[in-house]
C-alpha cells in the first residue's frame, strides 16, 4: 500500500507539469512542386480549429530542388483564418471566401520559403497557390481554389499521454514487487 500512496503523488505531479505542453507535431506531406521539395514539421501548441500565430511554437523545414537543400527558419505569419488543426493534421482552406496564408521563410542570406495562399494574398504574385522557394528560384503549384488541401498530419501522442502511460507501468510494477515480497515474507 505504501509504494501505491508513494505513485499517486507522482502521477499528479507529472499530469500538472505535462497538462501545459500539449504540443502537437506535425509532419509536412507530399509537398513537392516539380523538383522543387519542402519537408519538415510544424509544432503547435496544441490547439485545434482555426490557428492564429500564437499557436505556432516551431517551424522546422528544408526546402531543396536538386541543387541546393536550405533549411528555413522561424520567421513564420499566417493571415486569415484558412488554416486549420485537427486531432489528424494541419488542413487550408481554399474554398473560402478569406484572405488567407500560412508563409514560412529563411531570414538569412539566400531567399526560401514555403507559401500557401488564397484570397486576395498571392506566394510571389499568384493567387490561390502554393508555392516553394529554393535560393531565390520560385516554384509555383497548381491552382487550388475551392478546394481544403491537407498539408500535415499529426505524427506524436500528447506528453500526458505518455506519462500516464509510464506512470500506469511503473504503478503495476510496484504492486507487483510489492505482492513478491510478501510471498517471500511468509514463506
Amino acid at each position: 500500500m505504501k509504494s501505491i500512496t508513494r505513485v499517486v503523488p507522482v502521477a499528479i505531479m507529472a499530469t500538472a507539469m505535462t497538462d501545459a505542453a500539449h504540443a502537437t507535431v506535425y509532419n509536412l506531406i507530399d509537398e513537392a512542386i516539380g523538383p522543387a521539395t519542402a519537408t519538415g514539421t510544424i509544432t503547435t501548441d496544441g490547439a485545434l480549429g482555426v490557428l492564429s500565430i500564437s499557436d505556432i511554437i516551431g517551424v522546422d523545414i528544408t526546402v531543396a530542388d536538386g541543387s541546393n537543400a536550405l533549411a528555413v527558419d522561424d520567421n513564420t505569419t499566417i493571415i486569415g483564418s484558412a488554416l486549420t488543426a485537427t486531432a489528424k493534421g494541419l488542413f487550408f482552406d481554399f474554398a473560402g471566401d478569406s484572405i488567407s496564408a500560412f508563409v514560412t521563410y529563411s531570414s538569412v542570406g539566400e531567399n526560401s520559403g514555403y507559401c500557401i495562399a488564397t484570397g486576395s494574398v498571392a506566394c510571389h504574385l499568384v493567387y490561390n497557390d502554393e508555392s516553394i522557394e529554393v535560393d531565390s528560384t520560385v516554384y509555383d503549384g497548381r491552382s487550388l481554389a475551392g478546394s481544403t488541401v491537407e498539408i500535415a498530419t499529426a505524427v506524436v501522442p500528447e506528453s500526458a499521454t505518455w506519462v500516464m502511460m509510464l506512470v500506469g507501468v511503473g504503478a503495476v510494477g510496484a504492486v507487483l514487487r510489492r505482492r513478491q515480497q510478501e510471498r517471500a515474507v511468509a514463506a
